[in-house]
């Protein structure tokens, strides 16, 4: 079993590990409580999350493909016509600069 409890000051939860590593639990909130307590209790989520393709899958989601990400300055396409092309998430963006400058 794997304890995800902390001290006296935090209420000990047990997750049984055949349910910890299963894809949904990526996307529950508990299985990054630890990650979120106060520096000197917190730990890092678990190693396995680094190599499984389901939770790279909900990251590209809910990380990459949900907010603005830089994927370029303006000196990249200061001329009309110039053209940069980036990978965001799973998306390809395209950049260009148009002919009014914009």
């Amino acid at each position: 079993r794997f304890s995800t409890g902390v001290g006296d000051a935090h209420k000990q939860q047990t997750q049984n590990l055949d349910s910890f590593h299963t894809p949904n639990a990526y996307g529950e909130n508990w299985f990054y409580d630890q990650t979120r307590l106060p520096v000197q209790h917190a730990t890092t989520i678990d190693p396995g999350v680094y190599k499984d393709p389901e939770a790279f899958r909900l990251e590209r989601k809910r990380v990459w493909e949900a907010s603005w990400a830089c994927v370029g300055v303006t000196s990249q396409v200061a001329r009309h016509g110039d053209v940069i092309v980036r990978k965001v998430g799973s998306q390809e963006v395209i950049i260009t600069r148009a002919k009014d400058g914009q």
